[in-house]
C-alpha cells in the first residue's frame, strides 16, 4: 500500500477520534493571551469530568496547601495556563484510547501505555535536567509520539499486523517495517491526526521526527529540534530499560551526538535511569491509570504519596509553594518594574487599579484620593463597566468611610442593603449592592480609598480576595510614600542647590566636582596648560593636543621649560608665578614640532593660589589658535585693498588711457625729425619706452580690478601641468633648470577656466624660474606635484630650491605693487590671488630662508 493510498484511507475512517469539544474550547482559551482567569474557570465548570481532575490535581500533597482549594478559580491561578492545557491534552488523549481494544491484531495496548508513559516521563526528567522552558510540553511530546501506532492499530488492524510481521520476519526497527509495507511510517501519520487535532507545531514536529537522523534533527528550527532530539533520547532509555512494549525489540544505540546537542551529561543520562520508575508510578495516577493498566514491573514499585495534579510543573518544588499567588505576584512585580520608569504618581495608581480589574477579576475598581483640607474623598479614577462619572464627596460622621477613618481596616459588606450603611448617598450613585473598601495608608495617614465590586454577578468578596487585594493596596500606599518622597527630595534638591550656590568656592576638593571639571575640561575648544611652581605640567586637554601638535602623554609630567616648541608660553607662565599678575588676550607665535608650521595664539594666564588665596603654587594658561583668523584678517585686508584699488583704477583708467596714443604718437614723430646722431633722439625713445610701460601697467591694474567671467569645465589638471612645463621649458636661458613633475596617478578632474588656471601656473612658475636664474643658476629646481585633498578639492603644489622668502616680504607677498623685481609691476601674484578666489579656491605658500618656496594651490572637483 502505498503512502498517498494510505491517507486517503485514514481520511475516510468516520470514526477517527477527535478532541472533545469542551477540551477544545478551553485549549483556544486558554492559548489567547487576553483570556482572564474567569473565562477560563467559566468554561472549566461547564464539563464536570474535567472540572473533578483539575481539583483531584490541586488538592494534592505535592503542593502542600494547608487548606483546600475548593474552586475552579483558584486552581487556574495556582496552577497557570500553560499547565492546564498540557494536563488536558495528556487526561483526553489518553482517555480517547484507554477501552479501546482491536481483537483483530495480537498486540498487548497495555504495555504499549506502558512505554509511552515512559518515555513521557523520561522526556519530561531531561527536559528538566536541560533547562528546556516547558517540561510538560515534553511530557505531553513524549506521551504522544508513538500516537501514529494507536491509529495504525485500531483502525487499519490488517496493515499493523502486517508491519508486526515484518518485524519478526526480519528483525527491524518497527517504523523500517512500515515503510516496507506501505511506504510511509507512524510518524507522518501521526501527524495527520495531530494537524486534525490543532496540535501545537512542537509536538507535531516530535511526533513527526522522533526516528530522524541526529544530523536531521539538529537542522530543525530550534525548539523543535531540542524537543525532538529529548524525545528520541527517552525512547531509547525506555526501549533500553525494558519498559513496556513499542512494537519491536530492537534495542537503539546510545547517540552521544543528541547528548551533546541538548546539554545532557553522562551523569545526568544515569540520573534519568534511578529516578524513572517512580516517575511512571506518579503519571499513572494523574492520569488515573490503575495497577492492572500498567506492565507487570510496575507492581512492585512503593505507592506513591503524592498524586501529581499537572505533568511535573516547570518551576522548581521549592517555587510550587508560592504558586497561589503567582498571578497577583507577576503583576506586583509588574508594577514595581514600572516604578523604575520614574511614572507620576496617577499613572502609578491607574496601573495598579488596572491590574486589580485584570488580574483580580472584579467588575469595577474605584479610587477615592483624600482632600484633607476638605475633608472629601475625590473618586476621579474610576474602572470597569457602568461605573458612575467622577465625583466629590464629603466623609461624614457614621458614614462607612468615617469607620474606615477611624479604625483603618477595610470593611467588606456582602449585602450594602442589610448593612447599618444602607441608603449612604456614595452606595446610591455607584448602585453597588455588595463591594469591599479599602484604605490608603500612606505615612500612617489614610490618603485614600480604592473600591471594589462584582457589580454584573453581584458575586461577594471571600476572604482570600480581601488578602490579594491588600497587598495591592499597599502598593498604592507605597505609591503615595513614594511621590511624598520626591515631593521632599525635590524640595531638598532645591535647597541643597542653593547651598551649592553659596557653598561653590568651598567644594573644588571634592571628587564629584573634580570630575565635572575635567570633564568641562576636556570638552574645551580651547587649549589649557596648568603648571605647578617647580614648572611640571599637571593638566592639559584634547585641545591643547590639537593646537600645538604636542600629545599628552609626552608632555604631562614634564617641565614646560625643556619643550623647545613652548619657549615663548614658557616666559610667560614663568612671569605670571614670580609676579603673580595675569596675562588677558596676550599674542605670542609658535612653532608646531609636528609639521612646523607658525601659530597666533591668543592668550590669557592666571596664577593658582592655595585654598586660603595667599600663597601662589602654579599657573593656569588658557590660548586657542587665531592663525586663521589673522590670515582671515590679512585676506580681508588684502580684499580692502584691491576693493579700492578697483574703484582708483576705474576711475584712473579713462584720465590715463585717453591721452597715451597722442603722447605716443607725439614722441615717435619727433624722433623721425630729429637726427640720428642728435642726443634729443635717447629723449624720444625714452618718452615712447616709458609710454608702453604705462599701458602695460593700466593693462593689468583693468585685469586686476574687473571681475572675470570664468569658463568652468572638468579639466585634467595633470595635462594642463605637462602642457604648462613645456612653454616655460623652452624658454631661451631656461636649460640651467631642471624641471621635474609628481602627478598623483587617478587624479580627478577639477571644475576650473583653463586658460585662466594656465595664466596662474605661468605666473608662479616665471616667478621662480626668474628667482632661479639670478640667484642660483646651476643646480636650480622646480618640482610640480599633484594630489587629491578630501572628496572636494584637489591641491598643485610648485615648489623651488632657491633662496626663499624672507620674513618681511612674506606677508606682502600678495600686495597690489608688491614687488622684488627690478622691473615687475607688483600684480602678477596679485592677480593669480584673484583668480583662484574667483574658482573657489585657496592660493598660500610656505617658505624658509635658504630652503626655497612652495606655493600650493587648491582647486574644487569638478562633479560627477
Amino acid at each position: 500500500m502505498g503512502r498517498d493510498e494510505l491517507r486517503s484511507k485514514i481520511k475516510d475512517i468516520k470514526d477517527l477520534p477527535t478532541l472533545p469539544l469542551v477540551v477544545t474550547r478551553i485549549l483556544q482559551l486558554v492559548s489567547d493571551q487576553e483570556s482572564s482567569v474567569d473565562d477560563a474557570a467559566n468554561l472549566i465548570r461547564t464539563d464536570h469530568a474535567i472540572a473533578a481532575k483539575i481539583l483531584k490535581v490541586v488538592n494534592t500533597a505535592f503542593y502542600g496547601f494547608p487548606k483546600r482549594i475548593t474552586t475552579i478559580s483558584q486552581a487556574v491561578v495556582i496552577l497557570g495556563f500553560n499547565p492546564i492545557k498540557h494536563l488536558l491534552l495528556s487526561v483526553s488523549v489518553f482517555d480517547l484510547f484507554r477501552d479501546k481494544n482491536n481483537d483483530r491484531v495480537s498486540f498487548d495496548l497495555k504495555k504499549f501505555w506502558g512505554h509511552s508513559l515512559g518515555t513521557a516521563v523520561a522526556s519530561e526528567m531531561i527536559a528538566k535536567t536541560t533547562g528546556y522552558p516547558q517540561p510538560e510540553e515534553a511530557f505531553l511530546a513524549g506521551l504522544l509520539h508513538d500516537l501514529g501506532k494507536i491509529i495504525l492499530c485500531l483502525y487499519l488492524p490488517d496493515e499493523f499486523s502486517q508491519a508486526l510481521d515484518t518485524v519478526l520476519k526480519q528483525e527491524l526497527y518497527f517504523y523500517q517495517a512500515e515503510k516496507k509495507v506501505f511506504e510511509t511510517d507512524h510518524g507522518l501519520i501521526g501527524k495527520w491526526v495531530a494537524d486534525k487535532w490543532n496540535l501545537p507545531p512542537l509536538l507535531v514536529s516530535a511526533i513527526r521526527n522522533h526516528h530522524q537522523t541526529p544530523t536531521f534533527i539538529k537542522k530543525l528550527e530550534p525548539a523543535s529540534a531540542q524537543l525532538t532530539a529529548i524525545v528520541k533520547i527517552a525512547d531509547g532509555i525506555i526501549k533500553r530499560e525494558d519498559i513496556g512494549f513499542s512494537g519491536d525489540y530492537r534495542i537503539p544505540a546510545k547517540e552521544p551526538e543528541l547528548l551533546d546537542f541538548i546539554g545532557l551529561s553522562d551523569s545526568d543520562y544515569d540520573q534519568v535511569f534511578i529516578k524513572l520508575k517512580e516517575g511512571i508510578q506518579k503519571a499513572a495516577e494523574v492520569l488515573n491509570i490503575s495497577n492492572q493498566e500498567l506492565p507487570d514491573y510496575t507492581v512492585s514499585i512503593q505507592q506513591a504519596n503524592i498524586e501529581l495534579g499537572e505533568i511535573n510543573l516547570s518551576l522548581e518544588q521549592a517555587n510550587i509553594a508560592l504558586t497561589q499567588r503567582l498571578t497577583e505576584l507577576s503583576a506586583l512585580h509588574e508594577i514595581g518594574f514600572e516604578w523604575h520608569k520614574q511614572r507620576g504618581l496617577h499613572d502609578t495608581l491607574t496601573m495598579i487599579c488596572r491590574k486589580i480589574h485584570e488580574v483580580l477579576g472584579f467588575d469595577r475598581v474605584l479610587l477615592g484620593r483624600y482632600q484633607k483640607n476638605t475633608k472629601t474623598l475625590e473618586f476621579q479614577l474610576l474602572l470597569g463597566q457602568n461605573c458612575p462619572q467622577p465625583f466629590s464627596l464629603g466623609v461624614t460622621a457614621d458614614s462607612v468611610f468615617s469607620h474606615i477613618f477611624t479604625t483603618k481596616k477595610s470593611v467588606n459588606l456582602e449585602d450594602v442593603e442589610r448593612s447599618e450603611y444602607a441608603g449612604e448617598d456614595f452606595f446610591r450613585r455607584i448602585k453597588s449592592h455588595a463591594c469591599a473598601i479599602f484604605p490608603i495608608i500612606a505615612n500612617q495617614e489614610i490618603v485614600g480609598v480604592i473600591v471594589v465590586d462584582n457589580q454584573k454577578n453581584d458575586k461577594t468578596i471571600n476572604s482570600d480576595n480581601i488578602k490579594s487585594l491588600e497587598t495591592f493596596v499597599n502598593h498604592a500606599g507605597a505609591a503615595f510614600e513614594r511621590d511624598d518622597l520626591i515631593h521632599s527630595l525635590e524640595i531638598a534638591n532645591n535647597e541643597l542647590t542653593d547651598a551649592n550656590n553659596e557653598l561653590k568656592n568651598k567644594v573644588l576638593n571634592l571628587t564629584a566636582l573634580k570630575n565635572y571639571n575635567q570633564l568641562i575640561i576636556e570638552s574645551m575648544t580651547n587649549g589649557i596648560i596648568t603648571i605647578n611652581k617647580d614648572l611640571l605640567i599637571i593638566v592639559s586637554n584634547p585641545a591643547c593636543e590639537d593646537i600645538l601638535g604636542l600629545k599628552r602623554g609626552e608632555i604631562m609630567g614634564k617641565k614646560i621649560d625643556t619643550i623647545m616648541s613652548l619657549k615663548n608660553l614658557t616666559t610667560i607662565l614663568k612671569q605670571t608665578i614670580n609676579d603673580g599678575k595675569p596675562f588677558v588676550r596676550h599674542e605670542i607665535k609658535l612653532v608646531r614640532p609636528d609639521n612646523q608650521q607658525e601659530l597666533t595664539l591668543g592668550i590669557s594666564t592666571a596664577p593658582l593660589k592655595d585654598k586660603d588665596q595667599k600663597k601662589i603654587v602654579g599657573a593656569i594658561s588658557i590660548f586657542r589658535d587665531l592663525t586663521k583668523l589673522k590670515q582671515l584678517q590679512a585676506s580681508l585686508r588684502r580684499r580692502d585693498k584691491l576693493s579700492a584699488l578697483g574703484e582708483m583704477a576705474a576711475a584712473l583708467a579713462h584720465e590715463i588711457r585717453n591721452p597715451l596714443n597722442p603722447i605716443k604718437g607725439f614722441a615717435q614723430l619727433m624722433e623721425r625729425e630729429i637726427p640720428a646722431d642728435d642726443p634729443r633722439r635717447e629723449y624720444t625713445r625714452i618718452i615712447i619706452h616709458e609710454v608702453d610701460r604705462l599701458r602695460l601697467m593700466l593693462t593689468h591694474f583693468l585685469e586686476f580690478t574687473h571681475s572675470k567671467e570664468l569658463y568652468l569645465e572638468s579639466v585634467d589638471i595633470n595635462h594642463l601641468v605637462s602642457e604648462t612645463l613645456l612653454l616655460i621649458s623652452n624658454q631661451e636661458g631656461t636649460s640651467v633648470i631642471m624641471f621635474g613633475t609628481e602627478l598623483a596617478e587617478d587624479l580627478p578632474p577639477a571644475l576650473v577656466d583653463e586658460n585662466y588656471l594656465k595664466q596662474v601656473m605661468l605666473n608662479i612658475i616665471q616667478n621662480a624660474t626668474d628667482v632661479l636664474l639670478e640667484s642660483k643658476g646651476e643646480g636650480s629646481e622646480i618640482i610640480i606635484r599633484t594630489r587629491k585633498l578630501n572628496d572636494q578639492y584637489l591641491v598643485i603644489e610648485v615648489a623651488d630650491n632657491g633662496p626663499g622668502i624672507t620674513a618681511e616680504n612674506q606677508s606682502r607677498l600678495f600686495e597690489p605693487f608688491f614687488t622684488t623685481k627690478k622691473n615687475g609691476t607688483g600684480l602678477g601674484l596679485s592677480t593669480c590671488y584673484r583668480i583662484i578666489e574667483d574658482h573657489q579656491g585657496e592660493l598660500t605658500f610656505k617658505s624658509e630662508p635658504g630652503q626655497g618656496a612652495t606655493f600650493i594651490i587648491k582647486l574644487p572637483l569638478a562633479r560627477e
